[in-house]
């Protein structure tokens, strides 16, 4: 902290997690106090504060109908990081090295051009995805394919998933792969609406109209149905229980 401050801001923390620490404190007369303690962060969504962008956060975090925590520091998903359709969307130095630090080696990129802003060490892969119940169209589906199956691929992590604003090409496939991996219904609504705290718009019709669809779709539940349709979309068996492997151990 800075002198004379009694505080210091931590960001960017594990949700549900104990933290151990030591502080070391400067008095007046010389001397020097530690005081040592611990805390613990709320479970939930991690949401993160990066320099220079916005709408970020974990797609772990969240508790899974089955009782598991879908892992943390593994996706993050956000806004576009190069100014390229939003100019005021672009990553800062700072940002930068926050990124580094997050250990980001692939930009899962859902538009369908970009500039490589994390350097040459980081691999950066396009789709053209399509959005809401746009998704289940021919095109939308070979996206929603090629996606998935760099999603099953261990090696591609920790990775950084991103449209233009982060919502609505970015909030369908996090909906489709948290609804994989068994959150809840309740929570997929949840995760949705947590962009509304960066936008001041949700297209809500559009989610419930996919929402709708994936509904009408052979299954007991969520999970299933939307294993139903990548599998639809020529997504593996195998790949499906690597994406599992990877979020839910």
């Amino acid at each position: 902290p800075a002198a004379g401050s009694r505080s210091v801001y931590l960001w960017n923390l594990y949700t549900g997690t104990k933290y151990n620490y030591t502080a070391e404190i400067s008095l007046s007369d010389g001397s020097k106090l530690t005081l040592s303690g611990s805390f613990q962060t709320a479970p939930g969504p991690r949401l993160m504060n990066i320099g220079g962008l916005v709408n970020v956060r974990d797609v772990g975090g969240w508790t899974t109908t089955e009782g598991k925590t879908v892992k943390q520091g593994l996706l993050y998903r956000g806004a576009e990081p190069d100014g390229l359709f939003e100019k005021e969307y672009k990553l800062t130095a700072e940002g930068l090295e926050q990124m580094k630090a997050l250990g980001i080696k692939t930009e899962l990129d859902l538009r369908h051009a970009g500039e490589d802003v994390f350097g040459p060490e980081v691999q950066h892969f396009y789709y053209d995805a399509l959005q809401y119940h746009h998704a289940f169209t021919p095109e939308g589906r070979e996206a929603v394919r090629r996606l998935f199956t760099d999603l099953a691929d261990p090696a591609n992590y920790p990775a950084y998933l991103h449209c233009t604003y982060g919502l609505d090409r970015t909030g369908t496939m996090s909906y489709l792969l948290l609804g994989l991996l068994g959150v809840s219904d309740k929570d997929l609504h949840r995760d949705y609406e947590l962009s509304a705290l960066y936008h001041d718009w949700l297209t809500q019709e559009h989610m419930d109209l996919m929402v709708d669809m994936i509904g009408d779709l052979p299954g007991d539940d969520t999970r299933q149905r939307v294993e139903y349709f990548l599998m639809s979309t020529g997504v593996t068996k195998e790949q499906i229980e690597s994406i599992r492997t990877i979020f839910l151990g």
